[in-house]
């Protein structure tokens, strides 16, 4: 029914923080595709039917073989490396299980490590980070 997500105890400032997280990794993971567009048209109409681990080890093979300025190549690499990363705390965020912290906040947890605001936002950080470095690559390296 209507407002019944508001009957699930989880506080405002935690919801904030994972809404916040998903965004700026869907942000980054679409860097991630148009990046993998420059090097092989085609490659973002098809990327909405790929997990994220798919697209980051795409963009991990692309960037591997590109043949233009060697360190060009390594950037992208990084990058790329990095995107795959980020793709598998991604998956430790969103693949983690409800649960009260000692303090009896209501939080997630992924193999007993709590995820707290602070552990959320450090993510998303992490996750800003990675994209806006494939953003750069896409707008200034990948013609």
């Amino acid at each position: 029914m209507k407002d019944d997500r508001l009957r699930i105890a989880v506080a405002d400032d935690y919801v904030a923080a994972l809404g916040r997280a998903a965004y700026v990794f869907a942000w980054s993971e679409w860097a991630a595709v148009y990046c993998c567009e420059r090097m092989e048209p085609g490659f973002a109409g098809r990327a909405a039917a790929l997990t994220s681990g798919q697209i980051a080890n795409r963009l991990v093979n692309l960037a591997k073989f590109r043949s233009e300025d060697a360190s060009d190549r390594q950037r992208c690499l990084a990058a790329a490396l990095e995107f795959k990363r980020l793709t598998r705390r991604r998956n430790d965020l969103v693949h983690a299980n409800p649960g009260a912290a000692l303090d009896g906040a209501q939080q997630l947890f992924r193999h007993g490590a709590s995820w707290t605001v602070q552990a959320v936002n450090d993510v998303a950080d992490e996750f800003a980070a990675g994209g806006i470095e494939l953003n750069d690559l896409y707008h200034n390296v990948l013609k």
